[in-house]
């Protein structure tokens, strides 16, 4: 709970430090449907406005292309995505670098790591490590 607090707060004194005139826009990384992301996300956008003494916070739903030809143009402020698409953004944009860090809990467990599965099929007896790849 200490390192979401940190984070939003780092989150936080970012925001302050952007120009007045224009509203500060995150981008989310949308890997379902726009209107689930913008459920989801949306409720962030509101705390962050009331945080900002009701300064407007906007929110942009986008898809891997999309998020990362928004970063290209500095048309946001802040990225949510993943941390292998965050790694690709990086090499093409000047980031300062990861404000914060998403752990969700699943019941009484904290998933903090980001992993996949490598599906062999029954008859490939020379598949067995990730070196046999």
């Amino acid at each position: 709970m200490i390192r979401r607090l940190f984070g939003l707060a780092l989150f936080l004194a970012a925001f302050v430090s952007l120009a007045a005139e224009a509203p500060p826009t995150i981008g989310v990384l949308t890997h379902r449907p726009t209107e689930v992301v913008t459920a989801r996300w949306q409720p962030l956008t509101v705390y962050l406005s009331r945080a900002l003494g009701g300064r407007e916070v906007r929110l942009k739903p986008a898809g891997y292309a999309e998020l990362t030809e928004l970063l290209d143009r500095q048309a946001i402020d802040f990225a949510l995505t993943n941390p292998s698409h965050f790694i690709a953004l990086r090499q093409r944009n000047p980031l300062t670098g990861a404000l914060a860090t998403m752990i969700v809990h699943d019941g009484d467990h904290s998933v903090n790591a980001y992993g996949g599965a490598i599906i062999v099929r029954r008859e490939r007896a020379d598949i067995r490590r990730l070196a046999d790849l």
